[in-house]
């Protein structure tokens, strides 16, 4: 079942936005984010896609927070505060890192 879903994903994210899908093969083999990309998308990119460390990847503590629960398994109790807690907790995660965790996964 899972092979299907994500089969499904991927055929759905290469109909909405075939551009974007063009170049994940890119990415994700030279994985090159800072030439790449600017802003909030490079440290998405360099956190999920190149493994750099939560801490140097996002200077934003939520998005440091999250990125410390998915990629190095700290609880959500550690690593995040507020309401991000509590939507960790129920196991809701923000679309950017889901989209950037799963970013290479196919390929």
């Amino acid at each position: 079942m899972k092979p299907l879903l994500a089969l499904l994903t991927l055929l759905a994210g290469l109909a909405v936005s075939p551009l974007a899908a063009q170049s994940l093969p890119d990415i994700c083999t030279k994985k090159n984010c800072f030439m790449t990309f600017d802003g909030s998308e490079r440290g998405f990119c360099q956190a999920y896609v190149e493994g750099k460390s939560c801490f140097m990847s996002f200077n934003d503590s939520e998005d440091r927070g999250w990125c410390q629960h998915l990629r190095e398994g700290k609880s959500c109790m550690m690593a995040l505060d507020g309401q991000a807690r509590k939507d960790c907790e129920a196991n809701r995660v923000p679309r950017e890192h889901r989209h950037w965790q799963r970013m290479c996964s196919y390929w």
